[in-house]
């Protein structure tokens, strides 16, 4: 497909994303995954479905604008402003009526007419700064960018992560959610499943995430898919 072919298919994507996410199952391959941040695993097509969901059911009116685009061989590169209206619960954050806009980058590889793989990052900082989350580098919840990474302690004891992610995360007492941990040695990484029911997210936490938690402070990607799992549960 050429590339001013691939660049519409990105652009219509996203502009009826903003009207209905079952144009996700549509326009993205079944093979698709997804590199969402905070992720330190590639994510399915139905993960990327509930990823987008939680800034959905946050923000109903959320929209992308796109600002930039260039195409190369079987990618698209967009630069885009999103815009929404805080009107959902977001990060254990009730809804403040604050608008909200932050930049996203995303990079798309077209394959068949279908969009095969995706990354994404986009200003969380700024995000959380807007709704009042984080206001100085002291607060509650942390973002950690790669590199400012404190010096890592990989291992601590796994009752005690589960208990201070549950501390953490109200959701998860609420919603009667089980939470298990297990170190990875082979990816170095911490391996979180979550369950109730039928109802199962298994992510990953690197172990400056961890600290983090054990720190007693909020990692926003873990926070991010907890809440949609409640919201998931909540739902049926």
């Amino acid at each position: 497909m050429p590339t001013e072919q691939n660049k519409v298919l990105v652009s219509q994507f996203l502009k009826r994303l903003d009207e209905d996410l079952r144009v996700i199952d549509e326009v993205c391959a079944s093979q698709f995954v997804a590199h969402l941040p905070g992720n330190t695993q590639p994510t399915s097509r139905e993960g990327f479905v509930q990823f987008v969901s939680l800034f959905y059911l946050a923000f109903p009116d959320l929209g992308h604008t796109v600002e930039d685009q260039v195409a190369e061989g079987d990618k698209v590169v967009s630069r885009l402003t999103v815009q929404g209206t805080h009107q959902g619960p977001f990060q254990g954050l009730a809804p403040t009526g604050k608008q909200a806009t932050f930049t996203d980058i995303m990079i798309s590889r077209i394959e068949d007419g279908k969009i095969m793989e995706l990354w994404a990052q986009f200003d969380a900082l700024g995000l959380l700064q807007q709704l009042g989350l984080l206001s100085t580098m002291e607060s509650g919840v942390t973002v950690a960018p790669q590199h400012f990474k404190k010096e890592e302690n990989l291992m601590h004891d796994k009752k005690e992560l589960c208990d201070r992610i549950r501390s953490l995360y109200p959701e998860i007492g609420q919603c009667g959610i089980e939470v298990n941990v297990e170190f990875d040695e082979g990816k170095k990484v911490w391996a979180v499943d979550l369950k109730k029911d039928t109802h199962h997210l298994k992510t990953y936490l690197e172990p400056v995430d961890a600290n983090t938690c054990m720190d007693g402070k909020q990692c926003v990607s873990l926070g991010l898919q907890i809440a949609q799992l409640a919201a998931n549960i909540k739902s049926v």
